[in-house]
């Protein structure tokens, strides 16, 4: 398991080492985390990979809007 304390990280760490399957918060310091999911999507090494949001924002609406980001599960 590999951590980062913050999305810019988190997308190079990710890029580094193509983990099996991303766990990441929406509310990441730097970037967002649906602004690194936008990131490691575009990312022909990265988009295959499924990334499973992880965070407090538990209402109806921030996980709907989760989803249509395109992770996938939160």
């Amino acid at each position: 398991m590999l951590s980062a304390r913050d999305g810019n990280l988190g997308v190079a760490l990710a890029r580094a080492h193509l983990p099996d399957v991303f766990l990441m918060d929406i509310n990441l310091p730097g970037i967002s985390g649906i602004e690194a999911l936008n990131i490691l999507r575009q990312d022909n090494a990265t988009k295959h990979i499924p990334i499973i949001a992880l965070s407090a924002n538990a209402m109806l609406r921030d996980i709907e809007k989760g989803l249509e980001a395109g992770f996938s599960a939160i």
